[in-house]
């Protein structure tokens, strides 16, 4: 049997950054719906190399069912010790029937569809209308397209704050983002300065400790987390409307879960999922003056929907690589 391979450059040919919302969207659905089934997410950590890979897994059950797995590796050191990306994987599409593969992707441009998506989603639920001001701690892909991804559902932002320990990568992000995006956007000294004035806050980091704190930010201010979890102020759970993409996996597996087994934080602080909100269980923001949190964490659902739409898009345009795979013990 043939299996389909594509490159991030080919998957940036069949999926736009601007789809990542209604991907997002329609994941959170059709899990609230109760049509996905998610593996337990593993982690292997390599601490001597400071880094880890992941492995994740879901299952659609659609008109068209969806199976697929995906194991990615972050390493934050890559770029200044190797001059390589900290974040590298793979997605493998399989056969729905037989748990036969048919497609190998690269994950990490469907990774920043989706993450920008996911991020961008929490900003049209949680945040107030009216947001003219945003601020980015970060400055890598994650950052970038969560950037991007904000200005398509807050239409009247008119400047945007970056933050990043590095000086270089703060400012070369704001030159670039100014002359793509054709807004200002202005480097900070500080991730205080950066978000002070906000009325939407974007945390993209690796960080291994909070890069903000509820206390500096203004009422009104909502926060989309896409990052480590470590980059969460505790605080956050005492001070601000609290929704999560997943309770159950939030609960599993991190920061939050040794938060909560700790007793640092209550599960009961947490309002809702963005599952509750997309389908109108729940309703986002109620009020101009509070604060929100909207904690992103990846699921594989959202990969799979969006490996569906590449694979069937590379079908249908001849695009990508085939090679012949027979399992051992094939006929």
């Amino acid at each position: 049997m043939d299996v389909l391979f594509l490159s991030s450059e080919e998957i940036q040919c069949l999926i736009g950054l601007d789809e990542g919302i209604e991907l997002a969207d329609e994941s959170f659905r059709l899990h609230y719906q109760g049509k996905v089934l998610l593996a337990q997410r593993v982690r292997q950590y390599a601490p001597k190399r400071h880094g880890s890979v992941m492995l994740q897994g879901a299952f659609v059950d659609d008109a068209e069912d969806i199976l697929v797995a995906k194991i990615s590796g972050g390493f934050p050191e890559n770029p200044a010790k190797f001059n390589v990306p900290s974040v590298s994987g793979l997605v493998i599409y399989f056969e729905p029937g037989t748990g036969l593969p048919m497609g190998i992707f690269d994950s990490t441009y469907i990774s920043a569809v989706r993450t920008s998506g996911n991020g961008a989603l929490g900003v049209k639920h949680l945040s107030r209308e009216d947001s003219r001001i945003i601020g980015v701690i970060g400055s890598g892909v994650q950052a970038r397209a969560g950037l991007a991804a904000t200005l398509k559902v807050r239409l009247r932002i008119e400047k945007a704050y970056v933050y990043s320990p590095n000086k270089q990568h703060r400012e070369a992000f704001a030159e670039t983002m100014t002359s793509t995006l054709g807004i200002e956007v202005a480097a900070a000294n500080s991730s205080q300065e950066a978000v002070k004035e906000a009325d939407i806050v974007y945390l993209a980091t690796y960080a291994k400790e909070p890069v903000i704190q509820c206390g500096w930010l203004k009422p009104g201010t909502h926060v989309s987390s896409v990052g480590y979890q470590d980059e969460i102020d505790l605080d956050f759970f005492n001070r601000a409307k609290v929704v999560v993409s997943d309770i159950k996996s939030m609960v599993e597996t991190g920061r939050m879960a040794d938060a909560l087994k700790q007793g640092l934080i209550s599960e009961r602080s947490i309002y809702a999922s963005m599952g509750e909100l997309v389908a109108g269980v729940k309703k986002g923001r109620t009020s101009r003056e509070e604060i929100t949190l909207y904690i992103a964490t990846g699921m594989a659902v959202q990969d799979a929907v969006a490996s569906r739409v590449v694979y069937e898009r590379a079908i249908q345009r001849s695009i990508g690589r085939k090679f012949s795979y027979t399992p051992y013990g094939a006929f």
